[in-house]
């Protein structure tokens, strides 16, 4: 409630990020506006009433769309894939009384994501790119650093400084980004908050995301995002069906290297985020190897 935070905020109270800055990024289709106007590259997108707007940017750029809600839509919840006409009144009905913008489906190579933290003072810190493997529109494994060249990690951290700079937003975001098939960079959407993508931070960075908030929310000078290990890999524990959490796992892992993050929701639901893992190493290929071994092995 944006309304509720600014009679706050005229009270006395800091509020960070500001109602201002909220209002702006909790309606996605108000995000992609603000990012188009600041020259942010972004997948084209129009803003929907009904199949009109829908057809219209069919013609504009063809199939496949992907129609979306404006607010409250998160893990793949809120989305309708569109791939041909047929596909145009499910998606609506499937999205019914929301307020909606219809996207363009770019050509993906990768999913990328960082971290970010900002203070008062304008002082920003940038974490390593990494790489977000998606399944059922859920975000399933994270992997840091991202393996793209220097250029591309170099123009993203670019690309989110300049956003953070415009919004003069003041805490820690998660920014996600396609990496599309031509090797082009486009912001997909913006968290004013710690995310799931910056779990690995806890483990296999100087500063975790969560200590970079309180530093920048006080104000504090912003500390070191170096990797601490030259490869990490995250994997979410997802429930797996509805009903009481169980949480099993082998605890015979070595301790230096695998962290086990249970989360304790007493009630499981299928693709509900119950933990992750986080597993350190040298190698990129092995660490998501070994992260993959104890995700078997363990149920929830």
């Amino acid at each position: 409630n944006t309304d509720a935070l600014r009679d706050l905020q005229i009270e006395g109270a800091k509020i960070f990020p500001s109602p201002d800055l909220l209002t702006i990024i909790q309606n996605k289709y108000q995000q992609k506006e603000f990012l188009a106007q600041h020259a942010i590259p972004v997948a084209p997108f129009l803003s929907v009433a009904g199949i009109v707007d829908i057809e219209l940017a069919a013609q504009l750029w063809g199939y496949p769309l992907v129609l979306k809600a404006q607010k409250d839509a998160y893990d793949g919840r809120g989305n309708a894939r569109i791939n041909q006409p047929d596909d145009i009144a499910p998606a609506l009905e499937k999205l019914d009384s929301r307020e909606l913008y219809v996207e363009k489906c770019l050509d993906l190579d990768k999913e990328l994501g960082l971290m970010i933290a900002r203070n008062e003072q304008g002082e920003i810190v940038t974490y390593p790119v990494v790489e977000m493997i998606h399944a059922r529109d859920i975000c399933q494994v994270v992997l840091a650093p991202a393996p793209i060249d220097t250029a591309l990690q170099l123009e993203t951290q670019k690309i989110a400084r300049r956003v953070l700079n415009h919004l003069g937003g003041v805490g820690i975001f998660g920014i996600e980004f396609f990496l599309d098939t031509n090797g082009k960079i486009w912001l997909n959407e913006i968290a004013p908050r710690p995310h799931n993508l910056g779990h690995y931070t806890i483990e296999a960075c100087k500063t975790s995301q969560f200590t970079q908030l309180l530093r920048a929310i006080t104000n504090l000078p912003l500390t070191s995002t170096e990797m601490l290990y030259p490869a990490t890999a995250m994997i979410n524990i997802l429930g797996e069906q509805n009903g009481p959490a169980d949480p099993y796992w082998h605890d015979d892992y070595d301790p230096d290297n695998v962290f086990v993050h249970i989360y304790g929701k007493r009630e499981t639901k299928v693709d509900r985020k119950m933990g992750h893992i986080t597993v350190v190493g040298d190698d990129l290929y092995e660490v998501y190897k070994h992260a993959q071994e104890v995700r078997a092995s363990l149920s929830i």
